[in-house]
């Protein structure tokens, strides 16, 4: 481990100093325990994050999110009911810190299934969570993903009878141009793949403010996932690239005062809690949002 000694001196150091490890839990139906396709081994961010944190996993329905979570991450929530998306809503009320993971065209989630890798997976996170990004002022488009012609990743395609290599628009790799070299976050990073990542849009009138980490370039264009599945032709998408001119966000940080409650009436019907309901959040909402 010469390689990552480094590395391993600061996560000693770390742990000799915090013993009390920060606790993020974790709601979503991302396959991070791993799946058929890779023998079920747990992904490898999942060792760094145990290293670190005390790790939850948050499964089924949710009444109340516990006060000694640290960081919810929401991790690709294809289904969930009322009484978690309550449950969510309150704990960012309560000043509670979120990284969500909101992707319009989940590919590792299909394929971890057996199914088309293309083929739409059941549930949508979107959707499922769109009171809740109502609320914290952002959106997503649930059909769109971000195709980048200066970013786009080389990949074996079948054309015209042919094996070639080409550009494939949706597949991103990013680098410093792309990148919120100003933020702690990505300050550092050299290079980020996203593939079939979507794009995060104010809400008019939002009371929060988007600060872009993770970003296309000018020669950029929103493709209809529609084009995406089943067996995509890059070909295609590359004679019908039609660039916009803009800068699409993939990745932000959410900030923002007196942000309201989803739920402004109290819980949903059917929803009961042993806590006092808040309609406005008592601390500025601190939420990282990545479009994949």
């Amino acid at each position: 481990r010469a390689n990552f000694l480094e590395y391993d001196l600061t996560r000693l150091v770390h742990d000799l100093a915090n013993p009390d490890k920060p606790v993020v839990g974790v709601i979503g139906d991302l396959p991070l325990m791993g799946s058929q396709f890779n023998r079920f081994q747990p992904w490898h961010v999942l060792d760094a994050m145990y290293q670190f944190f005390d790790v939850r996993f948050l499964g089924g329905t949710q009444e109340q999110i516990a006060d000694d979570v640290d960081v919810l991450m929401l991790a690709q929530p294809h289904n969930v009911d009322q009484a978690t998306l309550y449950a969510i809503d309150q704990f960012v009320m309560r000043g509670g810190r979120v990284l969500a993971f909101v992707d319009p065209l989940a590919e590792v989630m299909v394929a971890s299934q057996g199914m088309n890798p293309m083929a739409a997976p059941e549930g949508d996170a979107v959707a499922a969570l769109e009171p809740l990004l109502a609320a914290w002022g952002v959106s997503i488009e649930g059909d769109r993903v971000i195709g980048d012609r200066t970013a786009a990743q080389r990949v074996s395609a079948r054309v015209n009878g042919r094996q070639v290599v080409v550009d494939y628009l949706p597949w991103l790799s990013l680098g410093p141009d792309h990148l919120n070299r100003d933020d702690v976050i990505t300050g550092e990073i050299q290079r980020l793949h996203f593939h079939s990542a979507g794009s995060i849009h104010a809400r008019e009138g939002a009371a929060t403010t988007i600060e872009p980490l993770v970003l296309s370039s000018e020669l950029s264009e929103e493709i209809d996932t529609a084009l995406l599945r089943g067996m995509p032709d890059p070909a295609r998408l590359i004679a019908e690239f039609a660039p916009s001119g803009e800068r699409y966000v993939l990745a932000a940080r959410i900030t923002g005062e007196g942000i309201k409650s989803a739920f402004p009436d109290g819980p949903p019907d059917g929803v009961t809690t042993e806590t006092e309901h808040l309609a406005e959040a008592s601390a500025p909402l601190q939420l990282i949002l990545v479009a994949d």
